[in-house]
């Protein structure tokens, strides 16, 4: 019995094979997002923008992709990806605190990288908060990096990962840490490579402040370009968002407090471990408690106004591309900095209404391994680094 007749003498595998094609054309129809760009207007960023082949493309979400809270749930905890064997340095900076950085060099890679016409870059991986190198979204993304022919390494504050050797536990902006591990990537490097940065929710905060930072100081540039993904721009318009969504606030407190809890002896003599474990509630309080006390801010507000990318971003003088989703629970819509690209024309932003936060799934009902973003992240790398080496 062929294909055929096997199907037509089961009405059940008849429906199915019936409800599976109407559901892929319902998808290919009415499934799709077309983002929505903001850029200024010059012919840089027009023969840039005429090269992003995703981003015209557009978002093809899954059957349930327009669910925000069933997209972000996935993307950070569901969502699987194989173990990675990465090579990990412990970088001290200035105080003696210690920066994590895992180098991901599978044999293939370093091989095509011997030949002569290999590709020379490095993309520096900046986790969201409380994340690392083997967070599931980092770990996928490393190993497209790979495959896309692009050595990575995952940039890992203080306090995230092992343990914390000063009284100081990472903030959403500090980049003193980063420009030591940044030095050092440098002097582990050939004077050839090429380096992009890529950040993902909280760690974008910090790659577009450091950008905007030596922008307005004129420094010598690090990077070819930058990307930021889901990322919330302004402390303290997230923090007053997330005090509307308790479910993740509350997520994210224990994660902090569990860092804490895992490092009192350290934090011990500084601040009140007791009452922030068993206090605390959000995380405008955590920061008041904790962050502002070890840091030396004298409340959380001048904390959120010094260390948000928002205050930095007109300085940007890399190409940089913003990427964020409209549904995402985690990131208002006020703090989204549509008017910036007439500003700093190294600017592309890109929005979807679709993605949640760091979600952008794909397939039909069953997420694909791959997610949209990270196509067009590394596409948009490509385009950058061609681009300029046409110039």
């Amino acid at each position: 019995m062929d294909l055929a007749s096997t199907v037509a003498s089961h009405p059940f595998i008849t429906a199915a094979a019936v409800g599976g094609v109407a559901a892929y054309i319902y998808r290919e129809l009415f499934c799709v997002d077309k983002p929505r760009l903001y850029f200024k207007d010059n012919e840089r960023n027009e023969r840039l923008v005429s090269q992003l082949t995703e981003l015209h493309r557009g978002y093809k979400y899954p059957l349930w992709g327009n669910v925000p809270h069933a997209q972000t749930l996935y993307a950070s905890g569901m969502r699987w990806a194989p173990r990675e064997e990465y090579r990990r340095e412990e970088v001290t900076s200035h105080d003696g605190g210690v920066v994590i950085l895992d180098w991901f060099e599978t044999q293939e890679l370093l091989d095509a990288r011997a030949e002569a016409h290999s590709k020379r870059v490095t993309v520096v991986i900046v986790p969201g908060i409380c994340s690392h190198s083997e967070s599931c979204y980092i770990r996928h993304f490393a190993r497209m990096c790979n495959s896309h022919g692009l050595r990575s390494v995952v940039y890992t504050p203080r306090g995230c990962v092992g343990e914390v050797k000063t009284p100081r536990m990472f903030t959403f902006g500090d980049t003193e840490d980063f420009r030591t591990a940044l030095a050092h990537i440098k002097d582990c490097s050939t004077p050839e490579e090429q380096f992009v940065a890529v950040g993902f929710s909280l760690g974008a905060n910090l790659v577009c402040k450091y950008l905007g930072e030596i922008g307005s100081t004129g420094e010598p540039g690090f990077f070819r370009c930058g990307v930021s993904i889901s990322q919330g721009y302004n402390g303290a318009l997230g923090i007053a968002h997330l005090q509307k969504a308790p479910f993740y606030e509350k997520g994210l407190v224990n994660r902090l407090k569990k860092l804490v809890r895992r490092n009192s002896h350290m934090f011990a003599d500084h601040v009140d471990v007791d009452y922030i474990l068993n206090q605390v509630t959000d995380i405008a309080e955590f920061d008041r408690h904790f962050t502002c006390r070890l840091w030396g801010f004298p409340d959380p507000e001048t904390y959120y106004a010094r260390h948000s990318c928002v205050n930095y971003l007109e300085h940007v003088r890399e190409p940089l591309l913003l990427l964020n989703a409209l549904d995402d629970p985690l990131v208002t819509h006020e703090a989204i900095p549509f008017d910036l690209t007439q500003h700093n024309s190294n600017i592309i932003l890109a929005t979807t209404e679709y993605g949640g936060h760091l979600g952008w799934c794909e397939g039909v009902v069953i997420p694909s391994l791959t997610h949209w973003h990270e196509r067009v992240c590394l596409e948009y790398i490509d385009t950058i680094l061609c681009l300029q080496a046409k110039q």
